[in-house]
């Protein structure tokens, strides 16, 4: 698998502290990418097994360990892909792999559940400050949801070592935007950095005309509640995004079609946003 992958090296400005740094990741090739997401796994069993796979198999590009969580209430565990950082803070990156969908819906929910094993694969043969945990929680929301239920198993302490939350929902139907939580804008500057970076569309936050951000998704918003920093990345559709959004932008984009430049692009973004936010002992200012 390594030969389909090639080192990226990008120049990264601190516009905060006045510093450059290096981000350093291995990117896959679009072309693998893209066979990556077919064919779409048919059940939620499919799923699971197809991501427990990947999970272990990245060990072969860093010390990964991989564990399954039982959950109360669910049929599917939780997946806990974990890289031991050098400190004693924690990064997780969470998808949800509780969805109905079929056709073209469904096929871009699994490329965000699949994007999670890419990210992985990409950042696991490079040393992190953070201790960076990979979750494919069960479950969609509630208190019977697998987010909620990792929560509660952990001690305070725990989670006052996790320094960010980075939820996914529905990558790669056009350029990302995000959702932060009200204690996480940082994050979203970073992210915004990140992009102006790589000199991509830089991300946006979109709100509702009652003033409530579009796009927060429910994982975020279980670990907002735990009073960790959190957000939501996804990409826009129609019923997402309704036409007197106050700032005014309502794209001409088919509900669930996966645009595969877009894609790739959020992906490369992803792997330059969570190797810069691990070098960033300041997430939660």
């Amino acid at each position: 698998m390594r030969k389909h992958f090639c080192s990226l090296l990008i120049a990264f400005s601190s516009f905060a502290v006045a510093q450059q740094s290096s981000l350093t990741f291995l990117r896959a090739d679009p072309a693998i990418v893209q066979q990556r997401l077919n064919p779409v796994p048919s059940t939620q069993n499919d799923r699971i097994d197809k991501l427990r796979k990947q999970f272990l198999a990245a060990k072969v590009y860093g010390p990964v360990q991989v564990q399954e969580q039982l959950v109360p209430g669910q049929m599917e565990p939780n997946l806990i892909c974990t890289l031991p950082g050098s400190g004693d803070s924690t990064i997780i990156v969470a998808v949800n792999t509780a969805y109905k969908g079929r056709g073209d819906e469904a096929r871009v929910n699994w490329a965000t559940l699949e994007i999670v094993p890419l990210l992985l694969e990409s950042v696991a043969g490079f040393a992190s400050r953070h201790t960076l945990v990979f979750v494919a929680f069960s479950g969609e929301k509630g208190k019977y949801s697998g987010a909620t239920f990792y929560l509660d198993q952990l001690s305070k302490d725990q989670r006052r070592k996790i320094d960010a939350l980075i939820e996914l929902d529905h990558i790669g139907r056009m350029a990302p935007s995000y959702a932060p939580q009200s204690s996480s804008y940082v994050l979203g500057r970073r992210l915004r950095l990140a992009a102006f970076t790589l000199q991509f569309e830089i991300p946006q936050i979109f709100f509702y005309p009652n003033g409530s951000v579009v796009g927060t998704g429910p994982i975020a918003e279980a670990f907002e509640k735990a009073k960790i920093p959190a957000i939501t990345i996804y990409s826009r559709d129609h019923s997402d995004l309704p036409q007197n959004a106050i700032n005014g932008i309502s794209p001409e984009v088919h509900e669930f079609d996966i645009d595969p430049k877009s894609y790739y692009d959020t992906y490369v973004l992803l792997c330059a946003y969570l190797r810069q936010i691990d070098q960033d002992w300041s997430l939660r200012r």
